[in-house]
């Protein structure tokens, strides 16, 4: 009974974070974090396995949780100077897979952590622990109140970032917020999701909302809903079908944002 209830917990702070980070995406309109965070996340792990073992010093959680901040930071920063996203995504996404090749064939070579690794690309919260239920609780708790906090921000430079340019004065600071969460929240996640389905669990939740509702606030909570229904619905499958979750939760929002497509249709 206690690993269930430990699963239902990680699958639980897991859709609250990705539904809050679904809808930040959809009223910022930043689809290309849908791709790019996953890429930050497994370079970071992997970096953090070499780190860890050669400083000695912080663990491999806390040296990957800084490592991908630092990344989604620099692409943030980029961002707020005008540069264009999409090459900026390019560039990014092109460069951190290829890093992430060279670091992650280095520790299979040095260190043997085949399975950890192994376990990262694919995803499987079963395997967490309680230290993780703990640290996605802390990541779960900061994305609500910092996206709820700066709502009306976020939804109006996805209308209008002219205007907002012009009228917020501290505006890199929301940025640098915002970017240094989805950095933290993608690390923490990339074992309850894994890197292949890190991206779809993160842009369907708050795509189906907005067809299924009106308004950003609407969205926003459905959108949370939404990724709370589908994420206990496909660790019940899983644990009947024994699959993986994550690949159980990804068919269920695949499914459900067809169905919504030809019904807002």
């Amino acid at each position: 009974m206690e690993p269930v209830i430990r699963w239902l917990a990680v699958i639980t702070l897991s859709s609250i974070i990705y539904g809050s980070l679904s809808a930040l995406i959809s009223m910022r309109k930043l689809y290309f974090l849908a791709s790019t965070a996953p890429h930050s996340a497994l370079l970071a792990v992997s970096t953090a396995v070499v780190l860890s073992n050669i400083t000695r010093t912080l663990n491999e959680y806390l040296w990957s949780s800084i490592i991908g901040c630092l990344m989604m930071l620099l692409v943030g920063y980029l961002i707020y100077k005008g540069a264009d996203t999409d090459i900026v995504t390019s560039v990014y996404v092109a460069s951190s897979a290829s890093i992430s090749i060279l670091v992650i064939n280095y520790v299979l070579t040095n260190y043997g952590l085949r399975y950890s690794l192994w376990s990262i690309i694919l995803g499987d919260p079963l395997l967490t622990t309680w230290d993780d239920v703990i640290n996605l609780a802390a990541i779960a708790l900061l994305a609500i109140s910092i996206i709820s906090l700066s709502f009306k921000y976020h939804l109006y430079i996805g209308i209008d970032p002219d205007f907002i340019k012009l009228s917020v004065r501290y505006r890199w600071a929301y940025e640098a917020l915002i970017f240094t969460l989805l950095g933290l929240a993608s690390v923490a996640l990339i074992r309850v999701s894994g890197f292949i389905l890190q991206h779809i669990l993160m842009l369907f939740p708050s795509t189906i909302a907005i067809n299924l509702s009106e308004g950003a606030r609407r969205a926003y909570v459905l959108s949370i809903i939404i990724s709370l229904t589908t994420g206990c619905l496909g660790l019940y499958i899983a644990i009947l079908a024994n699959i993986a979750p994550s690949s159980a939760i990804g068919l269920i929002l695949l499914l459900a944002y067809v169905v919504t497509l030809a019904k807002s249709r």
